[in-house]
Protein backbone atom coordinates (compact mmCIF):
# COMPACT_ATOMS: atom_id res chain seq x y z
CA UNK A 1 0.00 0.00 0.00
CA UNK A 2 1.42 3.35 -1.01
CA UNK A 3 1.80 6.36 1.26
CA UNK A 4 -1.56 7.65 0.29
CA UNK A 5 -3.01 4.42 1.45
CA UNK A 6 -3.44 3.34 -1.83
CA UNK A 7 -2.82 -0.17 -3.86
CA UNK A 8 -0.37 0.59 -6.31
CA UNK A 9 -0.94 -1.59 -9.51
CA UNK A 10 1.87 -1.51 -12.29
CA UNK A 11 1.58 -3.72 -15.82
CA UNK A 12 4.59 -4.30 -18.15
CA UNK A 13 4.03 -4.95 -21.47
CA UNK A 14 3.03 -4.13 -25.52
CA UNK A 15 -0.24 -3.63 -27.30
CA UNK A 16 -2.33 -6.19 -25.08
CA UNK A 17 -1.29 -4.17 -22.20
CA UNK A 18 -1.73 -1.03 -23.70
CA UNK A 19 -5.24 -1.73 -24.81
CA UNK A 20 -4.87 -1.24 -28.90
CA UNK A 21 -8.15 -2.84 -29.74
CA UNK A 22 -10.65 -1.14 -27.37
CA UNK A 23 -13.02 1.56 -27.96
CA UNK A 24 -11.17 3.54 -25.03
CA UNK A 25 -8.15 3.10 -22.87
CA UNK A 26 -10.26 2.23 -20.03
CA UNK A 27 -11.05 -1.19 -21.60
CA UNK A 28 -7.88 -2.07 -21.57
CA UNK A 29 -8.00 -5.06 -18.99
CA UNK A 30 -4.94 -3.50 -16.10
CA UNK A 31 -7.66 -0.52 -16.59
CA UNK A 32 -10.20 -2.60 -15.72
CA UNK A 33 -8.81 -4.95 -13.72
CA UNK A 34 -7.92 -1.63 -11.57
CA UNK A 35 -11.18 -0.56 -11.13
CA UNK A 36 -12.61 -4.31 -10.04
CA UNK A 37 -9.91 -4.54 -7.25
CA UNK A 38 -11.02 -1.00 -6.45
CA UNK A 39 -14.72 -2.07 -5.79
CA UNK A 40 -13.35 -5.26 -3.89
CA UNK A 41 -11.17 -3.60 -1.61
CA UNK A 42 -12.73 -0.19 -1.49
CA UNK A 43 -9.87 1.79 -1.52
CA UNK A 44 -8.40 3.41 -4.49
CA UNK A 45 -5.97 1.56 -7.20
CA UNK A 46 -3.03 3.80 -8.38
CA UNK A 47 -2.68 2.05 -11.54
CA UNK A 48 0.84 2.65 -14.38
CA UNK A 49 -0.03 1.04 -17.16
CA UNK A 50 3.70 1.21 -19.01
CA UNK A 51 2.70 -1.29 -22.43
CA UNK A 52 4.07 -0.16 -25.56
CA UNK A 53 2.20 -0.78 -28.34
CA UNK A 54 5.05 -3.14 -30.32
CA UNK A 55 6.96 -3.42 -27.25
CA UNK A 56 9.21 -6.67 -27.43
CA UNK A 57 10.95 -8.28 -24.05
CA UNK A 58 14.19 -5.74 -24.87
CA UNK A 59 12.08 -3.08 -24.78
CA UNK A 60 10.59 -3.88 -21.47
CA UNK A 61 14.04 -4.07 -20.50
CA UNK A 62 15.32 -0.54 -21.58
CA UNK A 63 11.97 1.20 -21.55
CA UNK A 64 9.61 0.23 -19.06
CA UNK A 65 11.70 -1.57 -16.20
CA UNK A 66 13.43 1.85 -15.58
CA UNK A 67 9.65 3.41 -15.13
CA UNK A 68 8.52 0.52 -12.60
CA UNK A 69 12.20 1.35 -10.74
CA UNK A 70 11.18 4.96 -10.10
CA UNK A 71 7.92 4.17 -8.41
CA UNK A 72 8.32 2.95 -4.61
CA UNK A 73 5.60 0.42 -3.03
CA UNK A 74 3.91 -1.73 -6.05
CA UNK A 75 1.91 -3.84 -4.82
CA UNK A 76 0.90 -5.59 -8.17
CA UNK A 77 3.17 -6.48 -11.09
CA UNK A 78 1.75 -7.84 -14.13
CA UNK A 79 4.12 -8.65 -17.11
CA UNK A 80 2.81 -9.72 -20.06
CA UNK A 81 5.14 -9.86 -23.06
CA UNK A 82 5.85 -11.86 -25.84
CA UNK A 83 4.02 -11.66 -29.26
CA UNK A 84 6.31 -9.69 -31.10
CA UNK A 85 9.37 -11.05 -29.79
CA UNK A 86 7.37 -14.20 -31.88
CA UNK A 87 6.88 -12.17 -34.63
CA UNK A 88 10.09 -10.35 -35.03
CA UNK A 89 12.16 -13.75 -34.10
CA UNK A 90 14.09 -12.79 -31.24
CA UNK A 91 16.65 -15.54 -30.01
CA UNK A 92 14.82 -17.45 -27.38
CA UNK A 93 17.95 -17.62 -25.24
CA UNK A 94 17.84 -13.91 -25.61
CA UNK A 95 14.10 -14.09 -24.90
CA UNK A 96 14.51 -16.25 -21.59
CA UNK A 97 17.00 -14.21 -19.97
CA UNK A 98 15.10 -10.88 -20.45
CA UNK A 99 12.02 -12.26 -19.15
CA UNK A 100 14.66 -13.43 -16.23
CA UNK A 101 15.83 -10.27 -15.45
CA UNK A 102 12.38 -8.50 -16.08
CA UNK A 103 10.98 -10.77 -13.27
CA UNK A 104 13.90 -10.03 -11.23
CA UNK A 105 13.40 -6.17 -11.38
CA UNK A 106 9.85 -6.60 -10.70
CA UNK A 107 10.22 -9.06 -7.65
CA UNK A 108 12.64 -6.68 -5.66
CA UNK A 109 9.91 -4.01 -6.17
CA UNK A 110 6.68 -6.30 -5.14
CA UNK A 111 5.76 -9.13 -3.31
CA UNK A 112 3.71 -10.14 -5.84
CA UNK A 113 4.47 -10.64 -9.23
CA UNK A 114 2.24 -12.06 -12.18
CA UNK A 115 3.93 -13.34 -15.72
CA UNK A 116 1.12 -13.90 -18.16
CA UNK A 117 1.26 -16.56 -20.91
CA UNK A 118 1.53 -15.73 -24.00
CA UNK A 119 -1.89 -16.75 -26.09
CA UNK A 120 -2.32 -17.98 -29.84
CA UNK A 121 -3.73 -14.35 -30.44
CA UNK A 122 -5.33 -13.99 -33.96
CA UNK A 123 -8.46 -14.60 -35.58
CA UNK A 124 -8.20 -17.51 -37.74
CA UNK A 125 -9.59 -15.55 -40.43
CA UNK A 126 -6.18 -13.74 -39.82
CA UNK A 127 -3.84 -16.45 -39.56
CA UNK A 128 -4.83 -18.68 -42.14
CA UNK A 129 -3.59 -22.88 -42.29
CA UNK A 130 -0.31 -23.04 -41.69
CA UNK A 131 0.55 -19.89 -40.07
CA UNK A 132 -1.56 -20.70 -37.38
CA UNK A 133 -0.07 -24.07 -36.87
CA UNK A 134 3.53 -22.15 -37.10
CA UNK A 135 2.27 -19.46 -34.69
CA UNK A 136 1.01 -21.86 -32.27
CA UNK A 137 4.07 -23.93 -32.23
CA UNK A 138 6.06 -20.72 -32.12
CA UNK A 139 4.05 -19.61 -29.16
CA UNK A 140 4.37 -22.96 -27.39
CA UNK A 141 8.46 -22.62 -27.43
CA UNK A 142 8.35 -18.67 -26.09
CA UNK A 143 6.35 -19.75 -23.26
CA UNK A 144 8.13 -22.54 -22.20
CA UNK A 145 11.80 -20.18 -22.20
CA UNK A 146 9.34 -17.94 -19.79
CA UNK A 147 8.54 -20.85 -17.16
CA UNK A 148 12.29 -21.67 -17.31
CA UNK A 149 13.14 -18.06 -16.39
CA UNK A 150 11.22 -18.36 -13.49
CA UNK A 151 12.43 -21.30 -12.25
CA UNK A 152 13.07 -20.78 -8.40
CA UNK A 153 11.06 -17.49 -8.36
CA UNK A 154 8.47 -16.41 -6.73
CA UNK A 155 6.40 -15.21 -9.87
CA UNK A 156 2.92 -16.15 -10.10
CA UNK A 157 1.83 -17.56 -13.49
CA UNK A 158 -1.15 -16.26 -15.15
CA UNK A 159 -1.74 -18.98 -17.45
CA UNK A 160 -3.50 -16.95 -20.28
CA UNK A 161 -2.15 -19.13 -23.31
CA UNK A 162 -5.03 -22.31 -22.49
CA UNK A 163 -7.75 -19.61 -20.71
CA UNK A 164 -7.90 -17.86 -24.64
CA UNK A 165 -8.22 -21.20 -26.55
CA UNK A 166 -12.15 -20.98 -25.36
CA UNK A 167 -12.69 -17.27 -25.08
CA UNK A 168 -11.42 -16.65 -28.72
CA UNK A 169 -14.30 -18.66 -29.54
CA UNK A 170 -17.11 -15.95 -28.39
CA UNK A 171 -18.61 -13.51 -30.30
CA UNK A 172 -17.05 -10.32 -31.19
CA UNK A 173 -13.81 -11.42 -29.25
CA UNK A 174 -11.49 -9.54 -31.73
CA UNK A 175 -11.47 -5.93 -32.50
CA UNK A 176 -11.56 -4.77 -36.32
CA UNK A 177 -7.51 -5.89 -36.74
CA UNK A 178 -8.56 -9.12 -36.58
CA UNK A 179 -5.66 -9.34 -34.16
CA UNK A 180 -6.07 -7.25 -30.78
CA UNK A 181 -8.49 -7.77 -28.18
CA UNK A 182 -12.28 -5.99 -29.27
CA UNK A 183 -13.76 -4.33 -25.55
CA UNK A 184 -15.26 -7.53 -25.06
CA UNK A 185 -11.78 -9.90 -25.34
CA UNK A 186 -10.53 -7.61 -23.59
CA UNK A 187 -13.41 -8.08 -20.61
CA UNK A 188 -13.02 -11.71 -20.85
CA UNK A 189 -9.37 -11.18 -19.62
CA UNK A 190 -9.94 -9.01 -16.91
CA UNK A 191 -12.41 -11.99 -15.40
CA UNK A 192 -10.10 -14.40 -15.91
CA UNK A 193 -7.17 -11.92 -14.48
CA UNK A 194 -9.56 -10.84 -11.22
CA UNK A 195 -10.35 -14.69 -10.75
CA UNK A 196 -6.56 -15.75 -10.63
CA UNK A 197 -6.03 -12.86 -8.24
CA UNK A 198 -8.27 -13.86 -5.72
Amino acid sequence: VTATGSLMYVALGDSLTAGVGASKRELAYPNQLSQRLANQKGESVELYNFGIPGATAADVVSRELPELENLKGANIVTIFIGVNDILNRTPLDQFQSEISQITDVALSHSQHVYLVTIPTIGSRALFLPPYRLYFGWQTRRYNEASLEALKGKSVTILDLYNFNKQAEKENEFYSLDLFHPSDIGYTLWTNFFYGALQ
